[in-house]
């Protein structure tokens, strides 16, 4: 089952769908077109936009990265990051994303 972060970032495009969408991705199931910002795997980045397909393949490869936020198409994920980043310069975060995201490890 995959962690959802508690106040998600959701694109108005998938807005009317979000609880039937992430039921399927918890599921495991694929939903086209579906894109999820997560938290950087590699440690070094912030955020990643993955395709939900590429997330759910790589769920076996141990504990899958918290999601942040979920679009409908990657022009609305690049959108949503865009707006994460725009609020966290407003909080007087720069550009740490994810001390305001409250996630620094």
């Amino acid at each position: 089952m995959a962690e959802w972060y508690k106040n998600l970032y959701v694109g108005e495009k998938i807005k009317r769908k979000q609880r039937r969408a992430m039921r399927l991705v918890n599921r495991g199931c694929l939903v086209p077109d579906l894109y999820l910002i997560t938290l950087a795997a590699n440690g070094k980045d912030q955020l990643d936009i993955l395709e939900a397909r590429r997330f759910l393949l790589s769920s076996g490869e141990g504990k899958q990265p918290e999601i942040i936020g979920m679009a409908l198409g990657y022009r609305e994920a690049l959108e949503l990051v865009c707006r994460i980043a725009e609020e966290s310069r407003r909080a007087g975060c720069g550009g740490d994303l994810l001390a305001y995201l409250g996630r620094r490890q």
